[in-house]
C-alpha cells in the first residue's frame, strides 16, 4: 500500500507541466492507498471504501492543483487530504440519506438506478429479455474491451453465453475459470439481496409495532419503534446490490485499486453512452 515517493513526484511534476494524460497513471499509483484508507483508519466496509474511492476519483484533478512538490512525502500530504475529504464525504452522505427516499425510478442519474435496471434479475424476465439484450448490445458495442469486461463483471446477473466467451478470450483463461469467478460474484450479490430482504422484513415488523403502539396509546413504545424504523430505513438506503471490487479482482487477478478505477471509468462511460444515444427513452 506504500506509494513510491520519488516516482509519484516525478509523474506529478510532468503532469503539472502540461502532460495531463498522466492523470490516469497518478491515479493508478495511489488507487490502493486511497481505496484502503477508510478501512485502515475507520474500519469502514468495502462498499464505503468503493464509494469514497469514486468520490476522490471524481475530484482528484482539482485536489491535485493544491499540491506543491516539496521535501515532505507525497503520502503525508495525501493522508491529510484523505482525512479531511473522508469527513466531508460522511457529512455529504448523511445529508443525502436524510433528503432522499429509496426510489424505484430506473434512471441513469445514479449508479444505483442503473444497477437496478441492468443488474436486477427481477427486471430481466422472459418477457423483457429481448429488450434488455438489445440494450446490452447497444452499450457493449460502444465500449472498449477493458470497459466491456468491467461492465460484464459488475453486472454479472445479466451475463450471457457470448459475454462469458468474451471474458474468457479477454482474460486468456478457460470458460470454467470464468464461470467459477462469475459464480462468486453472483453469490456476493445474492448475499446482499438476502440481507436487504431481511431489512425489509424487519421494516415491516417495525411498521406493525408503530401501529400497535399508537392503538394502545403507548408513546414510549411508539417512540422506540420509530427510532428502530429510522435506523432500518438508513440501513436499507445504504444496502448495495452491486458486487464488491474484491470479488471482481479475484476473477481478473488485478489489484483492487485497479478494479475500482476501472469500474468507475466504466460507469461514467455507460452513463455517457446511455444519455448520448438516448437508450432508455
Amino acid at each position: 500500500m506504500n506509494i513510491n515517493d520519488e516516482k509519484i513526484k516525478n509523474i506529478i511534476a510532468r503532469f503539472k507541466r502540461g502532460e495531463e494524460s498522466l492523470l490516469s497513471e497518478i491515479l493508478d499509483e495511489i488507487a490502493l492507498y486511497v481505496y484502503n484508507y477508510p478501512k485502515a483508519v475507520y474500519n469502514a466496509c468495502d462498499d464505503t471504501c468503493s464509494d469514497f474511492y469514486e468520490y476522490i476519483l471524481s475530484n482528484f484533478k482539482r485536489i491535485l492543483k493544491n499540491y506543491e512538490i516539496g521535501r515532505a512525502k507525497f503520502s503525508t500530504w495525501l493522508t491529510v487530504v484523505l482525512r479531511t475529504r473522508y469527513l466531508n464525504f460522511l457529512k455529504l452522505h448523511r445529508r443525502d440519506d436524510k433528503n432522499s427516499e429509496v426510489s424505484l425510478d430506473l434512471t441513469v442519474k445514479s449508479n444505483t438506478g442503473l444497477y437496478n435496471l441492468l443488474g436486477d434479475t427481477r427486471s430481466y424476465s422472459d418477457v423483457n429479455s429481448s429488450k434488455f439484450d438489445r440494450l446490452i448490445d447497444e452499450i457493449v458495442s460502444k465500449l472498449s474491451d477493458s470497459m466491456r469486461f468491467y461492465f460484464h463483471a459488475f453486472y454479472a446477473d445479466i451475463i450471457r453465453p457470448e459475454d462469458v466467451r468474451f471474458i474468457s478470450i479477454y482474460l486468456n483463461v478457460s470458460i470454467m475459470d470464468v464461470l467459477i469467478g462469475l459464480n462468486k460474484i453472483k453469490y456476493d450479490i445474492e448475499v446482499k439481496r438476502e440481507n436487504r430482504a431481511k431489512i425489509e422484513s424487519r421494516l415491516s415488523a417495525s411498521y406493525g409495532n408503530i401501529i400497535m403502539a399508537q392503538r394502545q396509546k403507548q408513546k414510549n413504545d411508539e417512540k422506540s419503534a420509530r427510532k428502530t424504523q429510522n435506523r432500518l430505513l438508513n440501513e436499507y438506503s445504504k444496502a448495495r446490490m452491486n458486487p464488491s471490487y474484491e470479488v471482481i479482482a479475484e476473477l481478473c487477478g488485478y489489484p483492487v485499486g485497479t478494479v475500482a478505477a476501472g469500474i468507475s471509468r466504466m460507469k461514467r462511460a455507460v452513463r455517457g453512452i446511455v444519455e448520448r444515444y438516448k437508450l432508455l427513452d
